[in-house]
């Protein structure tokens, strides 16, 4: 069956609501709180496929990996977004996801830089389960990139990809300007500042957070 693809105003307010409730996965916040987030952001990427929604799963998975939330477990829309995933496979199947839409090389290709990966991960000299911590997140994103390349895109997509794509850069253009010159204290983790006092990478003051 085709997919359904909903309108660009829904995809967006989709990737809002998801930015709000993931600064909330915090550990700074209480328990419950996170856990809550958490179900919370399953819930809106699960209900997206559930509704053969694919293209608004992965501009949602897109637009929010740009988040630092849970970077130590490689991120946390790319986590919430697997479970939502495989809860959905298990309930109805991959019947409605088509082809991969790799070439068999490009594919072989990923295959194999992905096992190099895993031996640099086992045969690094991190501890036990900093090593097993990284496999993970690694296949994860492998898990969500195979199936992300069983999406196909139209014409009409990758116009609204554009849409969507050009709304996010002119948020994180007015971030950027708010960072560097400060003007105003953003109470929020979606929307952040850098502080006053900020240690730049090579001096270079750049977005942070997003």
């Amino acid at each position: 069956m085709d997919n359904i693809k909903s309108p660009v105003p829904l995809i967006l307010l989709k990737i809002v609501a998801l930015a709000i409730i993931g600064q909330f996965t915090y550990s700074k916040f209480p328990l419950p709180v996170v856990l809550l987030a958490l179900a919370l952001i399953t819930l809106i990427f699960f209900i997206t496929l559930y509704k053969r929604d694919y293209f608004g799963f992965l501009m949602q998975l897109f637009i929010c990996n740009h988040y630092t939330y849970g970077y130590e477990i490689g991120g946390t829309f790319n986590f919430v977004a697997s479970i939502a995933l495989i809860c959905y496979l298990l309930r109805y199947g991959n019947e409605f996801f088509a082809g991969v839409t790799l070439q068999k090389s490009t594919l072989f290709l990923v295959i194999a830089l992905g096992i190099i990966q895993i031996f640099c991960l086992i045969g690094g000299s991190t501890s036990t389960g900093l090593k097993i911590s990284s496999t993970i997140c690694f296949l994860n994103f492998f898990f969500l990139f195979y199936y992300c390349s069983k999406i196909h895109l139209d014409a009409q997509k990758y116009v609204d990809f554009v849409y969507v794509t050009g709304i996010f850069f002119l948020y994180m253009f007015v971030n950027a300007l708010n960072q560097r010159y400060d003007y105003f204290v953003s109470p929020v983790d979606f929307f952040p500042n850098v502080g006053p006092n900020a240690e730049w990478e090579l001096g270079i003051p750049r977005a942070a957070g997003t």
